[in-house]
């Protein structure tokens, strides 16, 4: 099988990190243009086996609270999120894939602390010391409003954070390029442990029998979704064999 990021899907994502640094210049380098207040936005119906009311949790917690803008529903689009100081983030069924944008901003993210689910960037993340990048909450929003209230009284702390955020993830470690180098390096120690060889081309019958050569391919996004996707390969199947194409 060759798997391969087909152009529409790789526009999309760096159309998605693009969004992610308009919405940082939108809202303002400077933190006093942004709105003093912690916003999220989302369904709150979602959650997974080990937490599943956290987002019901948080809108209760945030309810009514002076810094609050958070509410179910009225979304706010991707691009105006970095128009506000504070940015909560949420898991839901799996792991939440809002954080990689809100980390590009230059506002301080709001994290249930420890996360629930892993993506390749969460070991850079810092909840206390000299290289804090966020801001760490219990996962039952049980001090949120104490956090809030104690950043809001020291301004300078949040918006050191949310520098140190920027710098690290929109200037360095989520931009196109590291992502690019980080996949590349992914995908070559996959092949280093994969039991078969791929095969890039196969023969396709034309007009009057002759054969030529096409370039084999696969949407990576689309393999990966494909049923069944919530079990361990069949070992029975012999994977040098198994052709998954159409």
């Amino acid at each position: 099988m060759h798997m391969y990021m087909r152009g529409g899907r790789t526009g999309k994502y760096y159309a998605r990190l693009y969004l992610a640094a308009k919405g940082r210049k939108q809202g303002g380098d400077a933190w006093e243009a942004k709105v003093e207040k912690a916003l999220w936005r989302g369904t709150v119906a979602l959650g997974n086996t080990d937490a599943p009311h956290t987002r019901q949790g948080l809108v209760k917690a945030a309810d009514g609270r002076s810094w609050s803008d958070v509410q179910a529903g009225n979304f706010v689009k991707q691009v105006e999120h970095c128009r506000w100081q504070y940015l909560i983030h949420t898991e839901g069924f799996a792991w939440g894939g809002r954080l990689r944008y809100l980390m590009n901003c230059n506002s301080s993210v709001i994290i249930p602390w420890p996360l629930h689910f892993v993506a390749h960037f969460y070991p850079l993340l810092r909840s206390e010391g000299s290289e804090q990048n966020f801001i760490p909450v219990k996962p039952d929003w049980s001090d949120l409003d104490e956090t809030m209230e104690a950043y809001l009284s020291d301004a300078g702390s949040a918006r050191t954070i949310a520098s140190r955020s920027a710098a690290l993830f929109h200037d360095r470690y989520l931009t196109p390029a590291a992502e690019a180098c980080y996949l590349r390096r992914m995908i070559k120690l996959y092949a280093e442990v994969q039991n078969f060889e791929p095969k890039l081309w196969k023969e396709v019958e034309l007009e009057e029998g002759m054969l030529a050569k096409t370039p084999r391919e696969y949407d990576c996004e689309y393999f990966s979704y494909k049923e069944p996707c919530n079990g361990p390969p069949d070992p029975n199947v012999d994977a040098s064999k198994v052709d998954f194409e159409e």
